[in-house]
């Protein structure tokens, strides 16, 4: 393991910004990372920063506010949610889990120049009504 996660709801880390992007690292070699994220009802993931493409799924039904670049959007997504994030640039950003219910995401950092393809979803999300 190159670095362990961040503890959820914890201080944040010299600088502000983690290159941790999950609270607990599950697995690593020279192809991929693999980080899983939990957050509790109200509770902030630390402001992170992503400079490999990634892929990550949400284990659970989730309502979440994400934070980027100044601005705020909230969506609700079902479980089985997945995305694929094309990082040209790095990406700086934290989530809030804006939900009643626990927050769970498995993400899979891709290594080895990244990935081929367009950023993309399985369509599983929906802006808040509320929002």
């Amino acid at each position: 393991m190159t670095e362990p996660g961040w503890e959820p709801g914890g201080a944040p880390p010299p600088g502000g910004v983690s290159d941790a992007i999950g609270s607990e690292l599950l697995f690593e070699n020279e192809a991929v990372r693999v980080w899983v994220m939990d957050l509790e009802p109200g509770q902030a993931a630390p402001q992170h920063r992503h400079r490999l493409d990634y892929l990550f799924v949400y284990t659970t039904p989730s309502r979440i506010k994400l934070v980027q670049d100044g601005e705020e959007s909230v969506e609700e997504f079902e479980d089985g949610f997945a995305r694929f994030v094309k990082v040209d640039d790095p990406l700086e950003h934290h989530i809030v889990n804006v939900s009643d219910q626990p927050h769970r995401q498995v993400l899979v950092e891709l290594k080895r120049g990244g990935a081929r393809g367009e950023s993309g979803t399985n369509g599983r999300a929906r802006p808040a009504e509320d929002a």
